[in-house]
Order: structure tokens, then sequence, then C-alpha cells
């Protein structure tokens, strides 16, 4: 078992300029968002009040990622964060004008994670969710359980099963966010394979050593500075 810990500062308040320059605006810009790692990262705004305290007036609406974008394209929000080749395919549609392109993806770069394919937005421990991932041998699913949730302060799955292969995981993976001061967080990250039964998958998991999850958290502390 790992546990590295970052101290991150403060997320920008970085949002569309021609929006927040427009005072005259009658109501609030509309984002949609979904469970992605890059885009859940709004949620520490929200709750932090950043946007207010920047007064940029802004409404955070949740979707489902295909949704989301259907909304988007039917002009029911301002904005939405999708994958850029799903911008692609939306500007293709030629269904709505875009304006303006915001970057934001602050993930550590691994790119094994792709999307969310089935479960809602979670919100206790029992929670499951199919992930839709990648790696050098092509794409693959997998199915995960949440063990441990604390709003804004806990955030642990377990991967229980590699869908596409039939192979039972059983890796658990552990967020924790323990505030400082007003400007600075601890974050703990812990990757537990001792539930790991399979030969093979176990072999996998030492891929993930002390190494790894601090360049994850590197990543992060960076994208947060």
């Amino acid at each position: 078992m790992h546990r590295i810990l970052a101290r991150i500062r403060h997320l920008a308040v970085a949002l569309i300029a021609f929006v927040a320059g427009s005072a005259a605006a009658a109501e609030p810009l509309t984002i949609g968002y979904s469970d992605y790692v890059s885009y859940t990262a709004w949620e520490i705004a929200i709750h932090k009040g950043w946007f207010k305290e920047a007064g940029v007036d802004v409404s955070f609406i949740w979707f489902e990622y295909a949704p989301s974008m259907e909304a988007f394209q039917a002009g029911k929000i301002d904005a939405v964060n999708v994958a850029s080749s799903d911008q692609l395919v939306m500007a293709g549609a030629g269904k709505k004008a875009n304006k303006a392109i915001l970057i934001t993806d602050y993930t550590d770069g691994n790119d094994m994670v792709r999307s969310l394919d089935q479960g809602q937005r979670l919100k206790a421990v029992g929670d499951t969710f199919r992930m839709n991932m990648t790696n050098a041998e092509g794409d693959y699913q997998t199915d995960n359980t949440v063990f441990a949730f604390v709003d804004g302060r806990t955030i642990g799955w377990s991967n229980d099963r590699n869908v596409t292969s039939g192979v039972e995981v059983g890796s658990k993976w552990l967020w924790e966010l323990d505030p400082i001061d007003a400007s600075s967080t601890n974050v703990t990250l812990t990757y537990d394979p001792t539930d790991i039964d399979n030969p093979a998958v176990q072999a996998v998991a030492r891929k993930f050593d002390s190494s790894s999850l601090e360049s994850s958290l590197g990543a992060l502390a960076e994208a947060m500075a």
C-alpha cells in the first residue's frame, strides 16, 4: 500500500473571458459537466464559492456525458465540457456555433481513463459505476464500487472487475482531502493492491508504485498552482 501526500493551492477561477467581462448579462452562464476527472475539478470552485468571489454569475448543471452534448447542441446550456474529439463532432454537426474553447484537462496524462460508461453522480458508499479504459493492449471496461465517501473530503473505490476480459481485479484507490487553511489542502492518494488474487493482475499492479503516485499528485499540484 502506498500513501503519498501533496499540497495543492487554490484552483484559479479561469472562465471564458468574454462572459466574465459582460456585466450586462441578464442570466447566469449555464455550463454542463459530467463525471470525468477533468470536469469534476469544477466542484472545488463551486464548493469554495470562487465564482462568486470573482464576480462570475455561473450555474453548473450535472449531466451524463452524452446528454450534456445534446443539451448544448439544442441550445439548452451555454457551454459544455467535452473531449476534443467530441468537440470536433459537434462542430461538424453545425447545430450550435462555438465562441470560445477553454482547455481544462488537468489529468495526470496516463491516458488510461477515457470516460464514464454507466453510473450516476457518486453520493454514498455502495454506489457503483463502469468506466471506459484503455491501455497498450486496447480498450476495456471496469466495474467499480465506492467503499469510502465523505462529500468534498474523501472518495475511495474498488476496481472490482475487468468487464471486457472477465478478470476479477480487487485493487482499491482512495483520495483524501484535508484542508489546512483557506489556500492549501493536504491530499493523500492511497493505492491498495492487497486484495488482488490473480498473478497477472498483481504484475500490473506493481506498476502503480510510489513514483507513479507521486507523479499523479505532482501533476495535480501543478495544475492547481
